[in-house]
């Protein structure tokens, strides 16, 4: 019976009082609130109320202490206005009792002081509000200015679905896409591999990103054109307050040289370790030897044949081991150099 009603329709002057003067005293004061853009605190005010149709819808007497309260948009303009009343019938009934006038009068400053405090914290309440929402709305507009200029990071955010709803420079770098060939686009079939797109790595990763709030990515995943690129990246869910799944944001970026880089030290460490096994056997080979040498040597020291034929084994296989030296002390300085 009240909302979507207007206000005067509800709340009429009661029509057997001819002096009624609630309506036009209510209007008046809506009116200065929009005209100041201030709280306006009335005195009391008799305001008869109608009752229910189900009780017969006669008017009823009723006084009230009235505050309007306006509450200012973005721009300063009144957005809405706060009707606040409290009903002082019963101590206006009491008024023909000195001691209930004086009652009366501390009710009624008591009301007014505690409207005042209350119109006090909503205006502060809203100068709070609008202070922080303009912080906020500073702070989105700086973080969107800062996501739009990074071009080392393609940075965008999709649907629940996986379509593309937002794009930066970092896309355009990183993936070769301009904006209006991304946004609105699934990017399940634009940068992954057609093997990726076949095994559901796409669905996977936003199903992780759901359950665990964030999931990582290194693979290889396509440019525009179909180029590969080896990519490390993050998708992280982003939630309603409601508790409900917006959609997903996802950060990533170019790292196939770091990955040649890796693999190429990789390659190296392989040839590496190649290289110290053959040394090592071709180091050991000449040992063996003399090993040999020696011990014919202890065995028959007398024999002064066999001794020359052992040393003359045992020099020649030294040599062997001192170019084989020499040879990796110039591979040593090669590499250094």
């Amino acid at each position: 019976e009240i909302i979507g009603n207007a206000l005067f329709e509800v709340f009429p002057d009661n029509p057997d009082d001819p002096g009624a003067t609630g309506v036009r005293n209510l209007r008046a004061s809506l009116e200065r609130v929009l005209a100041t853009r201030r709280a306006d605190v009335r005195a009391v005010q008799k305001y008869d109320i109608r009752r229910p149709r189900a009780e017969g819808g006669i008017f009823e007497e009723r006084y009230w202490s009235p505050l309007n309260t306006p509450v200012l948009g973005p721009e300063g303009v009144v957005a809405c206005i706060i009707h606040r009343v409290e009903d002082v019938t019963e101590i206006v009934h009491l008024k023909s009792e000195s001691a209930a006038q004086d009652h009366l009068a501390r009710d009624q400053q008591g009301v007014i002081d505690r409207l005042r405090e209350a119109n006090a914290n909503l205006v502060r309440e809203a100068d709070v509000r609008q202070r922080t929402e303009a912080r906020l709305r500073e702070s989105e507009h700086r973080f969107r200015i800062l996501v739009e200029q990074v071009k080392d990071y393609a940075i965008f955010m999709t649907d629940p679905q996986g379509g593309a709803t937002s794009w930066n420079e970092g896309v355009r770098r990183v993936l070769s896409f301009e904006e209006a060939e991304f946004v609105g686009k699934d990017i399940a079939p634009l940068i992954y591999t057609p093997e990726d797109v076949q095994n559901g790595v796409a669905q996977r990763e936003m199903e992780e990103a759901a359950a665990k709030g964030a999931a990582s990515d290194y693979r290889w995943m396509m440019r525009k054109g179909g180029s590969r690129f080896w990519a490390s990246g993050i998708t992280t869910a982003l939630w309603g307050e409601d508790g409900k799944l917006l959609g997903f944001s996802k950060v990533m970026c170019d790292q196939t040289m770091r990955k040649q880089t890796e693999e190429a030290l990789q390659e190296a460490d392989r040839r590496k370790n190649e290289f110290l096994a053959t040394l090592a056997h071709e180091l050991r080979n000449p040992l063996a030897p003399v090993r040999t040498g020696l011990e014919l040597m202890r065995l028959a020291p007398d024999d002064a044949a066999l001794v020359e034929k052992a040393r003359g084994s045992m020099e020649r296989q030294v040599k062997q081991m001192v170019r084989l030296i020499d040879d990796l002390l110039d591979i040593s300085r090669i590499t250094r150099d």
